[in-house]
């Protein structure tokens, strides 16, 4: 009964955010509940769908839904580092986003990032600041593109693992690569 009474009890957590109903597909929907309840029960998970199919929205679903549980870092290739500002500033008016790049501006950035609610870098940068993370608790960690820290044993990964989280959630459009 306990059991079934914590499903039910993560499942009215998990209800999609009004302004997100009309715009999620239902396998999107599904996906954001997935991530709310690995949420609730303090596991994390592999969000690892084709390419295209929405797994950015469904993460900053859950950012919103989360906005007030602390600051979300996400960690991506350079490439798509600005994407993911455009992304969150184009389904969310409520997150304040903050993406660190740039030479001689990080550190000051990396001080202030407790007022906002979402903060976006890339792995090559988090490689090179990665002391300055060392002193920040983040509620959620993300990283998207997760073939980058498949081997253990890079500066990738090991500055991943350093990050100090309650939540951590890895998406990938490339699940399976040559072979399993």
């Amino acid at each position: 009964k306990k059991w079934l009474d914590n499903i039910e009890m993560s499942k009215q957590q998990a209800l999609i955010p009004s302004s997100y109903q009309n715009t999620l597909r239902q396998y999107q929907k599904d996906g954001y509940q997935w991530l709310r309840l690995m949420q609730h029960y303090g596991f994390g998970g592999i969000l690892a769908d084709d390419m295209g199919l929405g797994k950015t929205l469904q993460i900053i679903v859950y950012f919103e839904s989360m906005k007030n549980e602390g600051v979300h870092l996400v960690i991506t290739p350079a490439s798509l580092l600005l994407n993911w500002q455009d992304e969150i500033q184009k389904f969310s008016s409520q997150l304040r986003v903050l993406p660190i790049y740039g030479k001689s501006i990080r550190d000051q950035l990396i001080l202030d990032i407790e007022q906002y609610d979402v903060v976006i870098t890339s792995y090559d940068y988090l490689r090179r600041d990665i002391d300055l993370y060392d002193q920040k608790q983040f509620h959620t960690v993300v990283i998207d593109e997760a073939q980058y820290i498949k081997n253990p044993k890079t500066r990738n990964a090991m500055a991943v693992k350093r990050l100090k989280a309650k939540q951590r959630f890895a998406l990938t459009g490339t699940p399976i690569e040559n072979s399993l």
